[in-house]
């Protein structure tokens, strides 16, 4: 009886020296160690459309080892998925966080967690396969309390917001418009009634010649004013309708109006006429910059601004 007691204690106490030489060894593929698997029991199951919530239970520390992470891994071909040698798609600094959702769960796959010690020691999960099933989301009715329902309803009433501002900003365009053209109503009705003193073109023509070039010249400014006018408030139309679809943030859309003006600003190019477009557009611009976006596409401006005055 004491012979065999003596063997046992012989037998543990080797064990005892030889598990550290074992638990050192490491993966010759990286400075990882060979991964263990007796440390987490991982649970993972479907959650909804394309979702697979996870739960695994707490890292509880082997030999003098100090936790570092958790690594959620999930592979589609390998069965027995382990960081690094498969990616990580999440990353949990904090041993008391055992969960996790995976919100782009697209197709079938293994998931597995892995908790990784100050001396690159893996202590790996079991696996769970998740097989997709293609779910169907709840159709929106007015009073569905869910949670994609919730969402459509409030970017529905956002968008209806956004249109009201904008049919508000066009009819304040129009008011705009109508004052501006009766300012140039009356500008050219004060210059057709003092002349152009200063001008020694018009002083060298006959007083019957005079009048003929007066009102030519107030026709055609006239006309062309009645177009630009026109033509602006058909662009700023369109780019309110473009706002409207625009999902940048509020400091790309402050950037994107920001750009549009520097090109307005640059076309100028110190012309009298130009100069009164763009400070026409510059104020219903400078309005929306904190509201409204343009979005990504406005390659037509080039060609807006060179066809104005055609």
């Amino acid at each position: 009886m004491q012979k065999i007691i003596s063997t046992y204690i012989f037998s543990w106490a080797l064990g005892f020296l030889l598990i550290p030489t074992a638990y050192a060894e490491t993966n010759m593929d990286s400075d990882y160690r060979i991964p263990l698997y007796d440390k987490l029991d991982f649970t993972a199951e479907q959650s909804g459309p394309n979702k697979v919530a996870m739960n695994w239970s707490a890292f509880k520390g082997q030999n003098d080892e100090v936790f570092e992470y958790y690594k959620v891994i999930r592979s589609f071909s390998n069965p027995n998925p382990v960081y690094p040698e498969d990616n990580a798609m999440a990353v949990k600094s904090k041993i008391s966080d055992l969960n996790h959702t995976d919100e782009n769960a697209w197709r079938s796959a293994y998931y597995r967690v892995c908790a990784i010690t100050d001396v690159k020691s893996r202590h790996c999960s079991n696996v769970v396969w998740i097989e997709i099933e293609k779910m169907k989301a709840e159709k929106c009715t007015p009073n569905s309390q869910a949670e994609h329902c919730v969402a459509e309803a409030k970017k529905q009433a956002q968008k209806e917001a956004e249109r009201k501002v904008i049919n508000t900003k066009k009819d304040e365009a129009k008011i705009r418009l109508d004052a501006k053209k009766k300012q140039v109503e009356s500008q050219n009705a004060k210059q057709k009634e003092t002349g152009d003193k200063n001008s020694e073109k018009d002083q060298q023509v006959s007083k019957e010649k005079q009048d003929q070039l007066k009102a030519a010249r107030m026709e055609q400014q006239e006309a062309l004013y009645k177009t630009l006018y026109a033509k602006l408030d058909m662009w700023l139309e369109n780019f309110g309708a473009r706002l409207e679809q625009s999902d940048l943030s509020s400091v790309q859309k402050v950037q994107r109006i920001e750009m549009i003006q520097t090109r307005f600003e640059t076309w100028k190019q110190g012309k009298a006429v130009r100069i009164k477009m763009v400070d026409y557009l510059d104020k219903t611009l400078n309005e929306w910059k904190e509201k409204y976006s343009v979005g990504n596409e406005f390659e037509e401006i080039d060609a807006f601004l060179e066809g104005l005055l055609d």
